[in-house]
């Protein structure tokens, strides 16, 4: 009897000390994967048709614990009219992937995607004393990407990853870098940088929902 009674008290003793250790063991926090987003995006083009802007609309499914899907669609003008010369333009892009986390480790993760690429582009273009011209092109193709995800704490994630596009036989690549910073777990703001290839650059801001 004083046998099982020490032997249950043991057990006991055991579980609480497991228990209690657990307790102190910080919560890591995953990077989000199921989230929509909608932005402002601006990119400095360089060019004749001036800087693009407009709105960003993105967003993040997971199905399982490594299986995602991915949207990112933007819709972007610009215009530029100096001395009688000018031109306007006006780009919608999407990229709709399928995505697999193929490294998760506390609070990183690693991940690719590959999917559909399209844009659609218009111009038009004016001349002093000349009629108007204009230009339109759209085309799909395929684009792949691979990224590493961190939450740093409860509040700060980090994404960084390259894409690249192949559309209508040329290709691009692009490096993007944002941050995440998390109100609550179910409302978030972001702040990105993008490099396209070695002479375009852009910054958006963003507010989500996390689901």
């Amino acid at each position: 009897m004083k046998l099982t009674l020490f032997a249950a008290l043991t057990l006991s003793a055991v579980t609480f000390s497991a228990t209690a250790q657990t307790s102190l063991v910080p919560t890591q926090h995953q990077p989000s994967f199921n989230f929509v987003q909608a932005g402002y995006q601006s990119y400095d083009m360089g060019t004749i048709s001036g800087d693009l802007d407009g709105f960003a609309l993105r967003g993040s499914f997971e199905f399982t614990e490594q299986l995602f899907a991915t949207l990112d669609y933007e819709d972007l003008s610009g215009s530029n009219w100096n001395d009688g010369f000018g031109a306007s333009s006006d780009t919608r892009e999407l990229y709709l992937n399928l995505g697999y986390q193929f490294y998760q480790q506390g609070s990183t993760s690693l991940y690719a995607t590959a999917g559909l690429a399209w844009y659609e582009f218009k111009a038009n273009y004016n001349f002093a004393g000349l009629p108007e011209s204009s230009f339109s092109d759209d085309d799909t193709g395929f684009n792949a990407l691979i990224g590493v995800r961190h939450r740093f704490t409860e509040y700060l994630e980090v994404d960084a990853s390259v894409r690249h596009v192949d559309i209508g036989g040329d290709s691009e690549q692009i490096f993007s870098l944002s941050g995440r910073y998390y109100i609550n777990p179910r409302f978030s703001i972001d702040a990105r940088y993008t490099r396209i290839d070695s002479d375009l650059s852009g910054v958006g801001i963003g507010a989500s929902y996390h689901f």
